[in-house]
Parts: structure tokens; sequence; C-alpha cells
């Protein structure tokens, strides 16, 4: 009974574009049978996911979270987790490693106007403020 032996090097798994389909198998060897993938700690980020047969899946977002609460951000964002590779003995032996992925998020518009208050208004006033920005990724 041998403990499984990764065959995807730990470490940085790649960068990645925001919003478009990536998929990668992750490989460990158990020479006495199966081995069963676990994400055991960290995140994977955004719309990806993980599979008990080693692959990971889907479009990712680049966002942070602030209170629980997902934020979309321009700047790449990079997700660190620990996958697990179990193999099918009883009890199960087990081999840890750690892996990376970046994704990489769209330039966010550098605003024109100055941030802060635009000002100090009754709710019967007409509003005509406009707020100027420019796009520094002109693909989007």
């Amino acid at each position: 009974m041998a403990q499984p032996t990764w065959i995807t090097p730990a470490g940085n798994l790649g960068v990645i574009p925001e919003g478009v389909f990536y998929q990668l198998n992750l490989e460990a060897a158990n020479p006495d049978g199966a081995v069963v993938f676990s994400l055991i700690a960290g995140t994977l980020p955004d719309g990806k996911q993980h599979t008990a047969n080693g692959a990971i899946v889907g479009v990712p977002v680049a966002a942070v979270r602030l209170q629980g609460v997902p934020l979309q951000v321009s700047r790449d964002v990079t997700s660190k987790f620990t996958v697990r590779a179990a193999s099918s003995d009883v009890p199960p032996r087990v081999r840890d490693r750690t892996f990376t992925i970046t994704i990489t998020g769209d330039d966010t518009p550098e605003f024109i106007t100055p941030a802060g208050s635009l000002g100090t208004f009754y709710d019967s006033d007409r509003l005509d403020i406009q707020i100027q920005y420019t796009d520094t990724d002109p693909d989007d």
C-alpha cells in the first residue's frame, strides 16, 4: 500500500484570462488503484470548480470578497489552494499538494470626474451632473 505520487508539479498552474473557459486535470498515480482528489484548504477562483477526478473547470471571474460579498476587480487575483490525492485503500493513503492560479481581470476605467462629494441637494432639485471617465482597455 503506497501513497499516491503526484504527477502535476506543485506551485503556479498559470495565468488565466477572466471570462474564458478553462480546464486542467490534476494528475496523481496510485499503483494500488484509483486516486480521489479533494480540495482541503484555500479557495479556487470564483467561477471555478474542482471535481473528485482532479479536474479544475469553469469560467473564472477576477473577484475579491469584501465582507463575504464578491467584488469584481481589474487587477490580477491569485488563489492559493491545497488538494489532497487519496488512494482507494482502507484506510486511504494521502498526499497533499498546494497550487496557485492567477486570474487576469479587465482594466478598470479611469475617472476624469474628481472623487468626493458631488454637492448637497434637496429631493426636489433637478440634477444635471455628468460623470466622466476614460476606458483604458478599449476592447471592453
